[in-house]
């Protein structure tokens, strides 16, 4: 039964100036996707017909006086409404108005998902229409009512408006607001939100993101979190990078639409740091990696999770990012529990952790590393890295360590006389011991071994000049000349190159 206070008679002011009666029915003001937009819908008292079907424009006066209102549509045709009850009149020119204003947002109910998703995405081309909504939608608790509504009706299978939920959901992302994203990502929320992301119709194949959130990537304790809000925040981190990086880039939403979720990352990752340097966990794990009968996967996903953290203090400004390496990693002795490690038999996943965690930490200081390599006396960190050359990084931390650029006065000599005792010969071993039949994993290993050698050529040139002469280096070098392989022979030739270059006269020997 029709609302008796919509009752409406209505008028169109043609060309000639007549009045003309097209009918009395009931007014209502509904989105209609045909129009893409909220309309005035005006359908006949007895036979239910559409009398008239005008989209609210922005731009066009609709003027209200006691239980009338006017308006001129783009084509200049005058509509009247002449209202039974001004209660009517009133409601329906606040609902106008509020269309126009871009900020309306109808209940959260079934039968108005059409008309929520049209106003939030009228509301992206303009800041402030984007700021009324956005205040809406954070003070109305829209976010939530709208995934229970979502939970109701994907438990009912209705898969008629699922995809309108996923729509909404994609467009209040876009509305680029961090209140937003923390109603979106909170707890209760966020797997539902992923739900809704999951029902877009035009992506092919079944998507499973809740699943894997769950279950797939469920999050392992390596150590116990005594915590209960640092676990929820990197449970949260982990979930919200994988929306940002997974399912949202499915979607080709354009960057800046995702920069208040880019900033949300952020603040969470320094979060999480800040509150690790204040929990107990970390004695506890470097006490594990420094006992040598830790088992083989514990000591892997000690591993990962150390690296995890090495990377999310890239966040932390540089202040911030020194205290963590030096109050943390310095003071529960990284650097000893890397060596005790790269002495063990490793699988691939757990030596690229270990050198990932040490290239960031020779990087942020050098110094200490040579320091603490020199007050041991023990050349098994370095060594470790040079006998792993083909890992990714190993060749960069090499560098960083033998690097005089980077080193301190005091410690130049003693580092380099140290390197050239100790360790230089663990590193031109694979050439001394060339075939011309070794395979390809050997070939690219003495091509590393040659880019180094002429890194050392050009940091060390006293030095490298003395130990090519004494080791009769270039004659295995010359050799490599024979190689089948053109990307080794060009290694050779430039370091031949590079060693002419600096006028060693050493090949007079060979």
């Amino acid at each position: 039964m029709e609302n008796s206070q919509m009752c409406v008679q209505l008028f169109s002011l043609n060309a000639e100036k007549h009045v003309d009666k097209l009918g009395t029915g009931y007014v209502s003001c509904s989105y209609v996707e045909r129009l893409d937009g909220m309309s005035l819908l005006i359908r006949d008292e007895s036979h239910d017909s559409l009398l008239l079907v005008s989209k609210i424009q922005r731009d066009i006066d609709y003027r209200k006086r006691k239980t009338l209102i006017a308006w001129s549509d783009r084509t200049n045709v005058n509509f009247l409404l002449s209202f039974r009850y001004k209660i009517g009149c009133d409601d329906i020119y606040e609902q106008i108005c509020k269309v126009k204003s871009g900020c309306h947002l109808p209940p959260c109910e079934l039968g108005k998902l059409d008309e929520i998703n049209y106003v939030i995405s009228n509301s992206l081309s303009s800041v402030i229409l984007k700021e009324k909504v956005t205040a809406v939608i954070e003070n109305g608790n829209y976010i939530e009512k709208l995934v229970n509504l979502f939970c109701i009706n994907e438990h009912l299978e209705n898969s008629n408006v699922l995809n309108k939920f996923y729509r909404i959901i994609k467009n209040v992302v876009a509305l680029n607001n961090l209140a937003l994203l923390r109603a979106m990502f909170s707890d209760r929320t966020i797997l539902d939100v992923v739900g809704c992301l999951e029902y877009d119709t035009c992506s092919v194949g079944s998507k499973n993101h809740r699943e894997y959130l769950r279950k797939v990537s469920k999050f392992r304790e390596v150590i116990p979190i005594s915590n209960p809000d640092l676990l929820s925040k990197i449970h949260q981190t982990y979930r919200v990078q994988y929306i940002h990086d997974v399912i949202l880039p499915i979607f080709s939403m354009d960057k800046t639409k995702k920069c208040a979720m880019s900033a949300f990352i952020f603040f969470n990752k320094v979060e999480v740091v800040n509150m690790v340097k204040k929990d107990e966990f970390l004695t506890p794990l470097f006490v594990q990696l420094k006992d040598k009968s830790t088992e083989v996967n514990k000591r892997r996903d000690l591993l990962l999770f150390l690296q995890e953290l090495c990377n999310l203090s890239y966040v932390l400004n540089r202040p911030a990012r020194d205290y963590f390496f030096t109050v943390l990693l310095v003071d529960h002795g990284i650097l000893t529990a890397l060596e005790i490690t790269l002495e063990l038999d490793l699988d691939d996943t757990t030596k690229s952790a270990c050198f990932d965690i040490l290239s960031q930490f020779v990087e942020f200081n050098p110094v200490f590393a040579r320091k603490f390599i020199l007050e041991r006396n023990n050349q098994v960190l370095i060594n470790s890295v040079i006998r792993h050359l083909s890992m990714d990084g190993a060749v960069q931390i090499l560098k960083l360590l033998i690097e005089p650029k980077n080193m301190i006065p005091e410690e130049m000599t003693g580092f380099l006389n140290f390197f050239y005792a100790n360790s230089v010969h663990v590193l031109i071993a694979p050439l001394l011991a060339y075939t011309i039949d070794d395979c390809y994993e050997v070939v690219e290993l003495l091509s590393v071994v040659l880019k180094v050698l002429d890194f050392c050529v050009v940091s060390h040139n006293f030095r490298i000049t003395q130990f090519i002469v004494k080791e009769d280096l270039l004659r295995s070098v010359l050799l490599l000349l024979k190689s089948k392989h053109k990307f080794l022979v060009l290694e050779a030739l430039r370091l031949m190159r590079r060693i002419i270059g600096y006028r060693m006269m050493i090949i007079i020997g060979t």
